[in-house]
C-alpha cells in the first residue's frame, strides 16, 4: 500500500500528504493497491476543485461522487472523542483531525477494507495559523475505530 501512496503523492497536484498517510500505508493490510491508487488520483481531482478560492459552490460530496468515489462526510463526534489518537494527525506542526473519508473498499476482514481519511482546511482557521486551503491526507488503510468496529 505504501507504494500506491508514494506514487500518488509524487504525482499529486492538489492533495497534501501528511507523514501519517505514509506511516499508516506502510502497515496497511489491504491487498488491492491499484484500487487505492485509482481513488487517490480521483481524490486529487476533487482537491483541485476544493482549492479554488471562494469554494466549489456545491457540496464536496457531489464532486467526489462525480469522480466515482464513495465519500463519507465525517466521522461521529463520539468516535473521534473516544479514539482521538487514531483520528489525530498533523502537517507542518499544525494539528489536524481526520473526518471526511473515502471508502476505497468495504469488505470482510482487514485485507478487504481500506479508507483514506482526510482533513478539509479552509485556510482561514485561526488555530491552524496560516495552513493553506487544501485537502490533507491523514491515515490510509484500516477502518479507524468507531461504533461499527466494536
Amino acid at each position: 500500500m505504501l507504494e500506491a501512496v508514494e506514487l500518488a503523492a509524487a504525482h499529486a497536484e492538489h492533495l497534501v500528504y501528511s507523514e501519517r498517510a505514509f506511516e499508516t500505508a506502510r502497515t496497511a493490510p489491504y491487498d488491492e493497491p491499484r484500487k487505492l491508487l485509482r481513488d487517490l488520483v480521483a481524490l486529487d481531482r476533487v482537491a483541485g476543485a476544493w482549492n479554488v478560492a471562494g469554494g466549489i459552490g456545491r457540496p464536496i460530496r457531489d464532486v467526489a461522487l462525480q469522480q466515482q468515489l464513495e465519500w463519507a462526510d465525517d466521522v461521529s463526534v463520539t468516535a473521534r472523542a473516544q479514539n482521538a489518537r487514531e483520528y489525530a494527525f498533523s502537517h507542518d506542526g499544525r494539528p489536524l483531525w481526520a473526518g471526511p473519508h473515502v471508502r476505497v473498499a468495504t469488505g470482510r476482514g482487514m485485507r478487504r477494507t481500506c479508507r483514506v481519511y482526510l482533513a478539509l482546511v479552509k485556510g482561514d482557521e485561526p488555530d491552524l495559523a496560516g495552513l493553506p486551503r487544501g485537502i490533507y491526507v491523514g491515515p490510509v488503510g484500516k477502518h479507524l475505530s468507531d461504533s461499527t468496529t466494536g
